[in-house]
């Protein structure tokens, strides 16, 4: 299987100083060192910093995970990437 990282190519192009650096959200910008919001990385910055979304109920998520499952689709193609999904979804009982 190809291994995949989630590159600058699908992240928003106006990111921010602190969004690129991984110390605010890529997608509404919520600044980590004063929110203490919980994040999960989501890729890495043209910078090759990781960055990160917001998982705490912000809708942060689901733009960032349908943009990394594009980005995944274009190397391994969507056949693929829905078979994988499938899966987790059943492994974890939610389908």
């Amino acid at each position: 299987m190809a291994q995949t990282r989630c590159t600058p190519e699908w992240l928003p192009a106006n990111l921010n100083d602190a969004q690129e650096d991984g110390l605010a959200c890529v997608i509404c910008g919520a600044d980590y060192l004063t929110d203490n919001a919980p994040h999960v990385p989501v890729g890495r910055s043209k910078t090759g910093s990781q960055v990160f979304a917001c998982s705490d109920g912000r809708d942060c998520m689901v733009p960032a995970a349908e943009a990394m499952l594009a980005a995944r689709a274009e190397v391994e193609g969507w056949d693929a990437v829905n078979a994988r999904v499938t899966a987790k979804l059943e492994e974890l009982g939610l389908r």
